[in-house]
């Protein structure tokens, strides 16, 4: 059995954990936390950050939504710098080998342009997670908004149903509101068990001779 070599754990020596630690802020494609580059416009990460809050309603009253369409937003913001960097590399890579340079710096570039692919995968997958957790959660609101508006409506109906049976029996409809304590009639009947029942039409179909 052969033996292993130890996994890296990164640079050791001063030097190195000094150009490590630039890492996210030289090309920042894996950032520990968000935060714009310097070559990048804050109009422009305003833009899609309120692209994506128009496109989800996302409004103060509603922390949980904001804070996904936010992780939402800036997981774009990622994925589209990663294209760009991609872009990058792959044009200098594309320069170096129409120019004649050394086959040194070209395997460089192109350990670049590979490191680069992954980074824009990982940032590609990690915006198509976090786009489906929103979704998710505005397809759950939006059915709890209908089951809401459904109950409504279906107590607005039973409610002209009664006010249309009153009326058939010749009693004062019942009033909802602040105003029924002043408008109703005191000697009018209460609800009775037939109210609540579906009004029925009582006219019969014209016999033809």
């Amino acid at each position: 059995m052969q033996n292993r070599r130890p996994r890296s754990g990164g640079p050791s020596s001063s030097d190195g954990k000094t150009r490590s630690s630039k890492n996210s802020t030289d090309h920042g494609m894996c950032q520990r936390e968000f935060a714009l580059l310097p070559d990048e416009s804050p109009a422009e990460w305003k833009a899609v950050h309120s692209m994506w809050h128009s496109e989800y309603q996302a409004e103060p009253g509603e922390p949980a939504l904001i804070s996904l369409v936010d992780d939402l937003a800036e997981r774009d913001w990622i994925q589209r710098r990663c294209s760009r960097r991609y872009a990058r590399v792959e044009q200098r890579l594309f320069e170096a080998e129409s120019n004649g340079v050394a086959e040194e710096e070209i395997e460089k570039l192109e350990r670049k342009l590979l490191l680069a692919i992954r980074y824009k995968t990982a940032a590609e997958n990690s915006f198509n997670r976090a786009l489906r957790i929103v979704e998710h959660y505005w397809a759950a609101r939006k059915r709890e908004g209908f089951a809401e508006r459904r109950a409504f409506v279906h107590e607005q109906n039973m409610a002209d149903t009664i006010v249309s049976r009153r009326w058939k029996d010749g009693r004062a409809p019942l009033l909802y509101g602040p105003e029924s304590n002043q408008q109703a009639d005191p000697n009018a009947s209460t609800l009775s068990a037939n109210d609540a029942q579906p009004a029925t039409s009582t006219l019969k179909p014209e016999t033809r001779t």
